[in-house]
């Protein structure tokens, strides 16, 4: 029986740089913060609009 390489090979692991300002879900601490612990994330659609008004 063959063996099938690509299954047994580990994968490799992508490493995208980490922004201090957010934690793992890409979420603002500040922002969260002004939510409180159970207030709704944002959009990205929501993000763009700040960013219009600017």
């Amino acid at each position: 029986m063959e063996k099938n390489t690509k299954r047994n090979k580990p994968r490799k692991e992508e490493k995208q740089p980490r922004n201090p300002i957010t934690n793992d879900l890409g979420v603002d601490q500040d922002e969260q913060a002004m939510n409180g612990d159970y207030g709704m994330l944002e959009t990205e659609e929501e993000d763009r609009l700040h960013d219009r008004k600017k």
